[in-house]
């Protein structure tokens, strides 16, 4: 008994440690991206000028050109409309949502023992060339990308809960849909078919019904940008390019 009891205690003790690294090493990198926000030429000034359009009665689609469904936009919108156009408060969304998932993945693989796994994965994201490039910039795909993980960390908790985040994931950005597909797959083969089946369930109505209200809204004025432009957009070649260059420095 006694030795159990050491054991829980050594146990709890190395999680705590973690955490506290984790939790350090997090405000380091939120204080070293904050302290650094800045005026950037990218896609992030269409998406914080169309927020701004919206507060002021502009819809997407109907009154100007957008290329994804509107919840980045509409969330923008919502702080802008609250607090003004505060640049660093609207560029702090990707920074918040870019920890969310990398907390989600400390928990997801750390075991509670004394292995590092979880840590290792934290850091290994955080600091990855990718992630400290891109959250540069507000461009959504680190929010898709944390409702990608949330969807993954659900998948076999709370299935229905995480059809939603991958819902909310796929309202940012649809090119997360073949990760998530990936996801699902390697559940089955974990022999987790009902809780795919749930999940699938519940992100395909409300996914559905979102872009059939846009449609019928907009017509081709929502099709067209949201679905075919991104499909005439895989045969330019500057995208082709983009893919090597990060996987080639993240190796």
């Amino acid at each position: 008994m006694k030795r159990s009891g050491k054991t829980r205690i050594g146990l709890t003790s190395q999680k705590g440690i973690k955490l506290v690294i984790f939790i350090l090493l997090a405000c380091l990198f939120f204080l070293l991206k904050y302290t650094n926000i800045s005026e950037r030429v990218s896609d992030e000034n269409l998406y914080f000028y169309t927020a701004y359009l919206v507060t002021r009665g502009f819809f997407p689609y109907q009154d100007f050109f957008f290329q994804h469904l509107p919840t980045q936009i509409f969330l923008l919108a919502l702080l802008i409309q609250k607090f003004g156009f505060q640049l660093h408060l609207l560029k702090s969304v990707h920074l918040v949502a870019t920890l969310g998932t990398a907390f989600l993945l400390f928990f997801m693989v750390d075991n509670g023992t004394k292995k590092l796994g979880g840590l290792l994965a934290f850091v290994l994201f955080l600091f990855s060339y990718v992630v400290l490039g891109t959250t540069d910039y507000a461009l959504g795909v680190h929010e898709a990308t944390f409702f990608l993980i949330f969807f993954w960390y659900l998948t076999s908790r709370h299935p229905v809960a995480a059809g939603f985040m991958l819902f909310l994931g796929l309202s940012y950005r649809l090119y997360i849909l073949p990760a998530a597909l990936g996801i699902m797959l390697f559940e089955l083969m974990k022999k987790r078919g009902r809780a795919v089946l749930s999940c699938l369930l519940a992100v395909s109505l409300p996914f559905l019904v979102l872009n059939l209200v846009l449609y019928s809204l907009f017509g081709e004025h929502f099709l067209t940008p949201v679905w075919r432009y991104h499909l005439l957009r895989l045969s330019a070649k500057s995208m082709q390019d983009e893919f090597p260059l990060f996987i080639r420095n993240d190796v």
